[in-house]
């Protein structure tokens, strides 16, 4: 999925489901997703029983990523 910068303003949540293991392209979109989501209120990722700890990993690094909304919480672990 492509968005551009002037539409992700809109947007206020993000559901992923991740299945296997978490690559970068999934981290730099979560990156990209908080640089410029303005609305962003809510990201929630489940992840299968094999890659919970990565799942939990990628949580604790998101805590770091800047955010363009100040809505925007990460879940605790």
């Amino acid at each position: 999925m492509t968005m551009t910068h002037s539409a992700m303003k809109w947007l206020k949540s993000v559901d992923m489901t991740l299945m296997y293991w978490v690559n970068k392209t999934e981290t730099e979109f979560l990156k990209h997703v908080l640089a410029y989501a303005t609305a962003l209120e809510k990201i929630y990722i489940a992840t299968s029983a094999d890659i919970r700890h990565r799942g939990m990993q990628m949580m604790e690094e998101m805590k770091q990523f800047p955010r363009a909304s100040p809505n925007m919480d990460v879940p605790q672990n």
